[in-house]
């Protein structure tokens, strides 16, 4: 909607030029549209969408080599770290650059530190990678001595544990979420237990 109106209304497209595009009827006292009437071809509403097209997906771009670029400090300033998980322009992370502990890190796309937490050491570093799930964030850490697993949830907001569930063997796959219920594969089979209540 924003691009449409750089092109059509701001004359913000350097391929159409600093003109509008519509006339619009509007009932100034109320902020209201109650028309718009369109007087240009079909030619030009195509070239408006194509530069409308052109906008978003160059802004697409940036956002992307923004966040490449943060990424890049990040590592260089911290550390060490995993793949990232990308929730409402947050980041979150396990650092594992620790010899006797590891860290679930969230940060803004600005680079700032939203909160970290010490999690155990784990032989899972560098295979799964926090889920985000019902505004909760979800990780995997195993035992490094007897492999098995332990899957913990916390506060998307604050990074406090709000739930933790230890089991008896070694895990397979990435937790899955459905109708109430978490699955995870194990080298035993299948591991499904009930959703936790957290209010």
């Amino acid at each position: 909607k924003l691009a449409r109106a750089m092109v059509t209304e701001y004359g913000m497209s350097e391929k159409l030029g600093p003109r509008t595009f519509g006339h619009r009827e509007e009932m100034v006292f109320l902020g209201r549209e109650i028309s718009e009437q369109r007087d240009y071809s079909d030619k030009v509403a195509q070239e408006i969408d194509e530069e409308v097209y052109d906008i978003t997906q160059g802004a697409y771009e940036t956002a992307k080599r923004v966040l490449k670029k943060l990424w890049a400090k990040f590592l260089a300033n911290r550390g060490s770290t995993e793949p990232i998980t990308v929730f409402n322009n947050n980041l979150f992370m396990i650092r594992v650059s620790f010899a006797t502990y590891h860290e679930l890190i969230s940060m803004n796309t600005r680079g700032l530190l939203n909160w970290r937490t010490k999690i155990p050491k784990s032989y899972l570093s560098g295979k799964y990678y926090p889920i985000i799930f019902d505004n909760k964030v979800f990780y995997l850490t195993g035992s490094i001595a007897t492999k098995e697993f332990q899957l913990a949830a916390l506060d998307v907001e604050t990074g406090k544990t709000l739930y933790l569930f230890d089991s008896g063997t070694s895990v397979t796959t990435y937790p899955i979420f459905f109708e109430n219920k978490i699955y995870v594969g194990c080298t035993d089979g299948l591991y499904v237990f009930e959703y936790p209540d957290f209010d």
